[in-house]
C-alpha cells in the first residue's frame, strides 16, 4: 500500500474510490480528510455503490447524513452505481472467472469477498 506522500503524488488519474483509500489511518481524522480531499481535486475521482455501503453502514443518522455528504461533494456527485446492465454483464463475467480460476478449490471460491468483485466491475464499467 502506497503511503500519503506516494499517493499525494498522483494527478490527472481516473480513480475509483475504494474503501480502504478514504480510510487511511495515518494522522488525524483532520490530517487524513485533508489528504483526500485535496487527492480528489487533482484527480477525476468516482465511487461506487458499494464502497458507499461500505463507509456508511453501522452509522447513526447524523453520522450517515454527514458522511453521506462529505463522499458527495469529494466525488463531485459522480457516482457508479450497479445496476445497470453493464456493470451487472461485468459482475456476472468476472464472478464465472473467478469460478474458473477457483474449480479445483471451491473452498476458497466460497470465501471470496464479492463485494470487490462488484467494485472491480463498476471500475471496469467507466474504463
Amino acid at each position: 500500500m502506497k503511503t500519503k506522500e506516494e499517493f499525494a503524488d498522483i494527478a490527472g488519474a481516473r480513480v475509483l474510490l475504494d474503501t480502504n483509500i478514504i480510510m487511511l489511518k495515518e494522522g488525524s481524522k483532520k490530517d487524513v480528510a485533508g489528504f483526500v480531499a485535496k487527492f480528489c481535486l487533482q484527480n477525476d475521482v468516482r465511487i461506487c455503490d458499494t464502497v458507499f455501503y461500505e463507509l456508511l453502514r453501522n452509522l447513526n443518522r447524523k453520522r450517515f447524513s454527514e458522511r453521506h455528504a462529505d463522499l458527495h461533494a469529494l466525488t463531485q456527485g459522480k457516482c457508479i452505481t450497479e445496476h445497470t446492465k453493464k456493470v451487472k454483464a461485468l459482475f456476472q463475467r468476472l464472478w464465472i472467472l473467478y469460478l474458473y480460476i477457483y474449480r479445483n478449490n471451491l473452498e476458497e471460491f466460497i470465501t471470496r469477498h464479492f463485494d470487490d468483485v462488484w467494485i472491480i466491475a463498476a471500475g471496469l464499467s467507466e474504463g
